[in-house]
């Protein structure tokens, strides 16, 4: 393992194999904006080495107050600056850059949902579901959101959102940037545990406006058509 001085304190905690792991497990994140491109410089810094990221936005100014951009980066792809961005934390990290969802990412061991709209989660969904493969997902607004682990065995977004169209988004209502990393702080554990084996699917949601408020929700999966079912709707054109 290179760099040990880097993770020595990370290894004090979590010891040699399971930082190991963190090492050799594959992400892929979906979309780099508030949670996004906070969620790839994370996960760099904690030992991941193999990251897909995908995006297809340029940095604006508007960004700046809650994405992990600088002035230097507007204009620019997103995914060339979080490349970037993470080359100068760690040389070593290998990225592949897609400028669209694609089957490819999900060779990953892991998939992340940074997405900020709710079409885009049913995709991600339904690949996941189709590719059987679990991801982390997270929903902000305002300063409230949601945040969980699916196991597509167990149950999928399907089953939280059941067909829900967006009803509140950033754009309309704005949103708290501590509430950004504090979700993003959640996907980080999430994942960790994931990693050290804990898979069952599991949803958070979490209000910080006034009181700190955080509950685990039992999701029931009763007869779902995306994960029981498998009556897909939207993956078709992405599986070529």
């Amino acid at each position: 393992m290179d760099n040990f001085s880097r993770y020595i304190s990370q290894i004090k905690f979590f010891g040699f194999e399971k930082n190991k792991r963190i090492q050799e497990t594959s992400v892929g994140i979906i979309g780099l904006g508030g949670l996004g491109s906070w969620l790839s410089e994370f996960l760099v810094r904690i030992g991941v080495k193999n990251l897909a990221i995908v995006d297809f936005d340029i940095v604006e100014e508007k960004n700046l107050n809650r994405q992990n951009f600088t002035i230097s980066d507007i204009g620019k792809l997103k995914i060339d600056s979080i490349e970037k961005r993470l080359k100068e934390i760690d040389n070593n990290v290998n990225i592949e850059k897609y400028k669209e969802i694609n089957n490819k990412i999900f060779n990953r061991d892991i998939i992340f949902d940074c997405t900020d709209n709710i079409k885009s989660k049913y995709l991600i969904n339904e690949l996941s579901v189709y590719y059987n493969k679990p991801y982390v997902f997270a929903s902000v607004v305002m300063a409230q959101g949601f945040v969980g682990l699916i196991n597509p065995k167990q149950f999928c977004l399907y089953d939280i959102y059941k067909g829900k169209e967006d009803v509140l988004t950033c754009d309309i209502t704005g949103v708290d940037f501590s509430s950004i990393i504090f979700a993003v702080s959640l996907m980080l554990k999430l994942f960790i545990n994931y990693v050290f084996g804990n898979i069952d699917g599991i949803l958070y949601h979490f209000n910080i406006r006034d009181k700190f408020y955080l509950e685990e929700i039992k999701v029931k999966s009763d007869n779902c058509k995306i994960c029981k079912r498998k009556e897909f709707e939207l993956i078709w054109n992405y599986l070529k």
